[in-house]
């Protein structure tokens, strides 16, 4: 005999940190093999990648904190200084790596860098850095996101 369906329905679980926290991986994940430069040129599709991995990551652990009591607070999308100090106020270990690059990523991820080409700035070669930041933001929001 099957069990009659629940007389209440169970808690809202606010999944989105979780999708969130999925997607950074999947766009981290999309960038492994990829190579700094093709034909000479930095490879900004991997870049945006990465970047936008930066990104999810960081708001997959700022959701989970709000979602687990803290006042909600929100920076400008793609403002990764924003979203890292938003989280790091919500407890994210502070990371001297991380803070290093997300500092020079934020400009390049904010405005059109990756997207389009402009011939009058010069953008620093930040693959390795962008790697490294992805990689820990990732694991840094997983315990909190996703606690087994």
């Amino acid at each position: 005999m099957q069990a009659p369906p629940p007389m209440f329905s169970p808690p809202q679980v606010d999944l989105k940190p979780q999708q969130y926290l999925h997607r950074a991986r999947i766009f981290r994940n999309a960038t492994l093999g990829l190579t700094a430069y093709v034909n000479g040129e930095q490879n900004w599709p991997a870049y945006a990648l990465l970047l936008h991995a930066c990104e999810l990551a960081l708001k997959a652990f700022c959701g989970q904190a709000v979602a687990d009591g803290k006042p909600s607070e929100r920076a400008p999308n793609h403002d990764l200084q924003g979203w890292y100090q938003i989280a790091l106020k919500y407890g994210l270990p502070a990371d001297p790596e991380v803070a290093a690059g997300i500092e020079i990523q934020t400009e390049i991820h904010s405005d059109h860098q990756t997207r389009y080409p402009d011939n009058q700035r010069r953008v620093p070669d930040i693959w390795s850095a962008a790697n490294e930041v992805a990689d820990r933001l990732i694991a840094a929001a997983t315990p909190s996101v996703n606690p087994r």
